[in-house]
């Protein structure tokens, strides 16, 4: 742009180089702000959008939540089904030796899913924390950019 208004050679259309370099800085203070200025159409949309993402990282935690509460409670109540059909089994069968061991096996590999779904849990409850604490971020840039605009 500056290239475009001055010339090397003389003329009608040079200019000095002090003219130029005004001429450069007038022009870049006037447009880098008001090319970072957004629009209010695009500031309500982008808060609607940080709405959405909040309401959904709420959704989330109470997922957790309640996958918390009644997902030890789920095992232990098959747990205790499998000792109920254990104990069953028994007076119906009379030879319960491998049937026994199975079930023992099955027990084992109960507790083994229990604990992993616990920490899965446990792990997915990091993550949404991870998840708000970014949305959190975003509501705070997206307040002092108000702001900002605002002092203009």
């Amino acid at each position: 742009m500056v290239a475009a208004v001055s010339c090397r050679g003389r003329g009608l259309a040079c200019v000095s180089k002090t003219k130029d370099l005004f001429f450069t800085f007038t022009l870049l203070s006037l447009l880098c702000p008001a090319s970072s200025w957004i629009d209010k159409d695009k500031q309500r949309e982008i808060k609607q959008n940080i709405q959405k993402l909040h309401q959904d990282a709420v959704m989330r935690r109470v997922d957790n939540m309640v996958d918390k509460i009644f997902v030890p409670r789920v095992f232990e109540e098959i747990s205790q089904l499998m000792e109920t059909l254990t104990e069953m089994i028994k007076h119906v069968v009379s030879e319960f030796g491998p049937l026994h061991e199975l079930m023992k096996d099955l027990k084992s590999y109960l507790k083994e899913i229990r604990n992993y779904m616990i920490k899965y849990l446990e792990k997915e409850a990091a993550q949404n924390q991870e998840y708000e604490d970014k949305v959190k971020q975003l509501e705070r840039v997206m307040a002092k950019l108000a702001e900002g605009e605002a002092n203009m």
